[in-house]
């Protein structure tokens, strides 16, 4: 359950970003909870957008 003592992270509509990563978790980590978007995808957005293969 979260609440006062626990957090989460919902990266939205992101994609492989590591450093704004790192930043966000240093900022406002750490989570307890990490959600990262997979859904939106196409060979040719492979640059801005995660697909199932990325780890």
């Amino acid at each position: 359950m979260l609440g006062p003592t626990h957090r989460a992270f919902f990266g939205g509509d992101s994609g492989p970003y590591e450093a704004v990563f790192q930043e966000i978790g240093a900022a406002y980590g750490p989570f307890d909870l990490t959600m990262l978007e997979i859904g939106a995808y196409d060979e040719l957005w492979t640059d801005i957008h995660w697909d199932p293969s990325m780890r």
